[in-house]
């Protein structure tokens, strides 16, 4: 991808963060970007969303990557939002972003055929009560259930609980008390047995995929304690399983551009989260469009795979 693009000097590529310095830490994908990037010699800054003063029109390409503490401070992230578009080139789009940072997107998803796995959404107590009792997976409503807020990061404000524990409801309770949406989806039992496995796309085809590790646990908390600790190993995606990663991929850039959110697709990166249901089938968990770990420390050609597509962005 992108050998024979021309380098110009002075191409300037920014990957907006955080200027958390926890979430600085978070992001095991930098090194290998600045390596990447440097390689080609295209000039990378990683940037803080919230920086005062950067000069976002400046760069030639504005990639969203890690703003990972966004959730706690969303109406300060949509107003930057807001303040960059159209300022800067900026990918994914802000449209893109808009749209994808409330998980009722699955909804429209699975409008178009995509196949998702079950989720009801509440905005009240009572919706609430409603949702974990009648949610199913096949029929079966006897399983777990998984409670998290419509936006999230991080597994934040998420739990999975026995349908009659108490402690599913009071965490829908907080969320919705708080003045956000909930989703209430069965718990897959292969999730907890062997977790999900994220196909990263790049300009809408497969750069690399691997496996998530289970991570919660029943009762509310984390299989790793008190600190969120994601195992990842590298894995060779079945034919079929790609094949759904870019349904989804094309579904939502047809969503987005009727829309009006995208010009065009593909969109530059994506990553999307299957599971295996209990008839062998995989099913939507997630689409991340816009702030999506890549882990290209798992694969030796992810990382210059992506800073090729980024420099061929900043140079058309």
């Amino acid at each position: 991808m992108g050998e024979e693009l021309d380098r110009p000097a002075g191409v300037r590529v920014a990957f907006v963060t955080a200027s958390d310095p926890r979430v600085v830490a978070e992001d095991t994908d930098r090194r290998l970007h600045d390596r990447a990037f440097a390689e080609l010699g295209v000039a990378l800054d990683h940037v803080g969303w919230d920086e005062p003063g950067a000069d976002w029109a400046g760069y030639d390409l504005v990639v969203i990557r890690s703003p990972w503490d966004y959730p706690e401070r969303l109406p300060d992230f949509l107003a930057w939002l807001d303040g960059v578009d159209g300022r800067a080139p900026l990918h994914n789009p802000a449209g893109v972003v808009r749209w994808n940072l409330d998980k009722r997107y699955l909804v429209a998803l699975a409008g178009l055929g995509v196949p998702v796995v079950p989720t009801a959404f509440a905005t009240s107590a009572a919706e609430a009560t409603a949702a974990i009792e009648r949610v199913d997976l096949d029929g079966d409503r006897a399983g777990e259930v998984v409670v998290k807020p419509t936006v999230s990061a991080g597994s934040r404000d998420t739990g999975r609980f026995a349908r009659s524990d108490p402690a599913a409801l009071a965490l829908a309770d907080r969320i919705v008390g708080g003045g956000r949406a909930v989703m209430v989806q069965p718990a897959v039992p292969s999730v907890a047995e062997r977790g999900e496995v994220a196909h990263v796309l790049v300009d809408g085809e497969l750069s690399h995929a691997y496996r998530k590790g289970p991570l919660l646990a029943t009762g509310g908390g984390l299989l790793s304690g008190d600190e969120y600790v994601e195992v990842r190993e590298p894995v060779v995606a079945p034919a079929a399983w790609v094949d759904l990663a870019r349904q989804v991929h094309d579904a939502a850039c047809e969503l987005l551009v009727a829309a009006g959110a995208l010009d065009l697709g593909p969109l530059l990166y994506a990553r999307i989260d299957l599971v295996e249901l209990p008839s062998g089938e995989p099913a939507l968990l997630e689409a991340e469009l816009f702030e999506p770990m890549l882990s290209v420390d798992l694969e030796p050609g992810a990382p210059a795979r992506f800073a090729h597509a980024c420099l061929e962005r900043a140079t058309r």
